[in-house]
């Protein structure tokens, strides 16, 4: 899960009696959130807090749960999910659980609702009856950097890995993509250079109909951002029939929406089988995708997150074949350079 902690209040040192802290937690120099302090019989997290700044990938957090302190690591700063989203997957009790619910789901709607600004130009076109161009790609990473692509985009020239710098002859960004792409239509030839492997390549190819997988993408995000999460789910399983296999982009909007389904007005319910499936399949796509486009580093602390869920909850299993992902995805990294 993507958090970050906020609220920061000074934490009053819990007398020894009554909690075992972790060796490694130094006292004096950690805080809490308050928005998710319940007290020793409840739930709290704790971070370093040293000069104040704010949370960084790798920094450690420690929650306690259940009588007793776990330590994760934190994967991403400055992100709408907060302390209360972590520990409602790890399994929420207390007297703030209520309070942890409605954080989850109020952060998967807003994360949503994002989301679906940033794709408006192609969202607008699609419901005014035009006809989206599809390039052949199926994953991205900051809309512009290619993850995974389908046989069509194998046919246009495009590989993973591939970071799309112009289209047809204009600039791309993250920014703007979604306001280039909505110039082309189905049937379009169209221009493209990307970099790959530190070069720049100039490609040429001809737009697929992109109209329906796009909508049903455009449906998951809409379930999402209305809370409705068994359509999101259903609109995730649509789109890997679409496309005949799995992405991350539809992994994470399935977690989020299982998760938040979990969550209901009283409490988030304990990690099932299915959160721990879906948590798995996510981090395991997301190893392959961050992999093409050389970017593995990024998610070490989104494994090492995932890893700890796993084992505190039991699916050692899925943790080990979890682990196996990322050490294959490593070695071939290692390799490459050698190479270079």
């Amino acid at each position: 899960m993507l958090l970050s902690l906020v609220r920061w209040q000074p934490a009053a040192r819990p007398r020894r009696s009554e909690i075992s802290a972790p060796r490694a937690l130094p006292w004096g120099r950690w805080r809490r959130s308050g928005a998710a302090d319940g007290g020793v019989s409840g739930t709290e997290c704790r971070l370093s807090a040293r000069s104040g700044r704010s949370l960084k990938y790798s920094d450690p957090i420690f929650v306690y749960m259940n009588n007793r302190w776990s330590k994760v690591i934190a994967t991403t700063a400055n992100n709408r999910l907060n302390c209360m989203a972590l520990v409602a997957l790890i399994g929420m009790v207390g007297a703030n659980a209520p309070l942890v619910a409605e954080g989850v789901r109020s952060s998967t709607k807003h994360s949503a609702q994002d989301w679906l600004q940033g794709y408006q130009p192609l969202i607008q076109k699609a419901e005014s009856g035009g006809k989206l161009c599809d390039l052949g790609i199926l994953g991205t990473w900051h809309k512009i950097s290619v993850t995974r692509v389908s046989d069509r985009g194998l046919q246009n020239g495009l590989a993973p890995g591939d970071t799309i710098v112009e289209l047809n002859g204009e600039e791309v960004t993250s920014e703007n993509f979604a306001s280039r792409m909505s110039r082309l239509d189905a049937g379009d030839k169209f221009s493209l250079r990307v970099s790959r492997g530190g070069r720049f390549t100039d490609l040429v190819g001809e737009c697929g109909d992109g109209t329906g997988l796009s909508q049903a993408g455009f449906d998951i995000v809409r379930a999402a951002s209305a809370g409705k999460w068994n359509a999101c789910i259903k609109s995730t399983n649509a789109v890997d029939k679409l496309n005949d296999l799995q992405t991350a982009f539809t992994a994470s909007w399935r977690l989020q929406c299982f998760v938040a389904k979990m969550c209901s007005d009283k409490r988030c319910k304990r990690m099932s089988s299915a959160s721990g499936r879906y948590l798995y399949d996510y981090h395991r796509l997301a190893i392959e995708e961050m992999a093409a486009i050389g970017e593995l580093d990024h998610w070490r602390w989104h494994y090492l997150n995932a890893m700890t869920v796993l084992k505190d909850h039991g699916f050692r299993k899925r943790a080990r074949e979890l682990e196996a992902a990322w050490n294959e995805a490593d070695a071939a990294r290692q390799k490459t350079k050698e190479v270079q």
